[in-house]
């Protein structure tokens, strides 16, 4: 290579290393994956959990718009992202991946009082065969009836999903905690659940200080079974009604 040949392919480096120093981290860091990724075949392209976590959150958001995003930029297919977030443990029940993850951030200085809400969310039923844990999901988690079989193909299918989220006082940080599918769970169940999931937020230091659900018959009568009292007492309930008088 001659002498002005090499002084121009330096000027370019220059110019390209001055256009990273000037962008923004993200920025930067999408410039690098792309710079590393671009000419390899897809089977051969590698990504950092930088990019894993953003393309995780971007999919998450939108599916379709992450697609569009793939069609600008080098990112992971969601097959990819499926996979990659296949080895989290984040199988119904309680989560203590996600109560570790406050319990760090509670260590981390932040408030570790919070509320917890309990909902029911409507679901479209339907059964899923996971290849690498060899089980069904999809059915009811409480069935009426006993089943045979760890994977519960004789239970009724589920058509809600029974969610716990977890709310910091401060509002720093929320997240579920736990979920169950089901058709339908009784107050005396419901009340088991609620007092693991609270026995478990005390082991990983978060202090519960209320409570919240809907007004459900299922879910006072669960209040019961937890020892709490929602009606009015007879006195005050006899005030009442002399002052409307």
């Amino acid at each position: 290579m001659e002498i002005k040949e090499l002084y121009v392919e330096l000027r370019k480096l220059k110019e390209e290393l001055a256009k990273v120093r000037n962008m923004s981290s993200v920025a930067g860091k999408l410039f690098e994956n792309e710079k590393f990724n671009y000419s390899k075949p897809a089977k051969g392209r590698r990504y950092t959990d930088f990019m894993r976590n953003l393309s995780v959150n971007l999919s998450f958001y939108s599916q379709a718009g992450y697609e569009k995003l793939r069609t600008i930029f080098t990112l992971p297919s969601l097959t990819s992202i499926k996979n990659h977030l296949a080895k989290v443990g984040c199988a119904s029940g309680i989560l203590k991946n996600a109560l570790a993850e406050i319990q760090r951030k509670i260590n981390e200085g932040h408030l570790a009082e919070a509320t917890p809400s309990l909902d029911g969310m409507a679901i479209k039923k339907g059964i899923h065969w996971e290849s690498k844990l060899k089980k069904y999901f999809g059915f009811d988690e409480f069935p009426n009836v006993q089943t045979d079989g760890s994977d519960n193909k004789n239970g009724s299918v589920a058509t809600e999903a029974l969610v716990y989220y977890l709310v910091s006082l401060d509002g720093r940080w929320k997240t579920p905690v736990a979920y169950y599918f089901t058709n339908h769970v009784d107050s005396k169940r419901l009340a088991e659940l609620t007092t693991e999931i609270l026995v478990e937020c005390a082991n990983f230091g978060v202090t519960v200080t209320s409570h919240v659900f809907d007004g459900l018959p299922t879910n006072i009568q669960m209040t019961t079974h937890l020892g709490a009292n929602l009606k009015l007492p007879d006195v005050l309930t006899t005030a009442t009604n002399m002052a409307k008088k």
